[in-house]
């Protein structure tokens, strides 16, 4: 993750770097930590980053060089981490309950922060991603739109995502949020990308040949 002017990255070697921006010159490392596993995702606010491992995840302090490590309650595998201004969302996509956790403050100074079960997508999470006041949380075929401040709530909606070219076996990859728009990717067997809009649900309908340049599945979606 690129932050405040430094690279921040994540590692299986159960450390996170800070590095300088240009010179990629590691000025920090935490860790290794005993009790995450492999780091899968880092997160970063202006004082504090989160970090999401196999087994566990924590709360480090990229500016005070002092401060130890927070974990994050429950111990549970982590891989996908959104921050949403002091709240944090986590899931894993290892949990075949879709298990979405809650973290309002993550800012408050306790010895260990206790993360909330808000959602359950009764499936695994497959991408997820942050979109204004919202949060877009994708499983196999569906795309679930939650309040980023109230998730407890429920879903405000749910969008069938379904791939048009190859709906059987295939699932959501990769979701980027560009306005109102959901971009999605498929794996393991659709070349497609899927358009729809967020605030109708419906699909948007692509000319004939307007995307069609990738011969295999795609893993990866970035828009802006």
């Amino acid at each position: 993750m690129v932050a405040l002017g430094f690279v921040f990255t994540a590692s299986a070697d159960q450390t996170a770097k800070m590095s300088e921006i240009q010179s990629l010159d590691i000025i920090r490392t935490f860790g290794p930590y005993n009790g995450v596993g492999r780091l899968n995702c880092i997160v970063v606010g202006t004082e504090l980053c989160f970090t999401g491992g196999e087994e566990g995840a924590l709360r480090l302090s990229h500016r005070d060089m002092a401060a130890k490590a927070t974990p994050i309650l429950p111990t549970t595998g982590i891989s996908h981490m959104a921050l949403n201004g002091q709240s944090l969302f986590m899931t894993s996509k290892g949990d075949s309950t879709g298990q979405l956790y809650f973290l309002r403050d993550a800012y408050i100074s306790e010895e260990a922060l206790e993360a909330k079960v808000v959602f359950t997508a009764n499936e695994h999470v497959r991408s997820w991603a942050m979109g204004g006041l919202h949060l877009f949380v994708a499983t196999n075929a569906c795309i679930y739109k939650l309040d980023a401040h109230k998730p407890k709530n429920g879903p405000l909606a749910g969008i069938d995502i379904t791939p048009l070219y190859q709906p059987v076996g295939t699932k959501v990859w990769a979701l980027q949020i560009f306005g109102e728009i959901a971009v999605v990717g498929y794996f393991p067997g659709s070349l497609e990308l899927g358009i729809f809009n967020t605030k109708t649900g419906c699909r948007v309908a692509l000319e004939h040949g307007a995307f069609a340049g990738h011969k295999s599945n795609i893993n990866c979606v970035g828009v802006g």
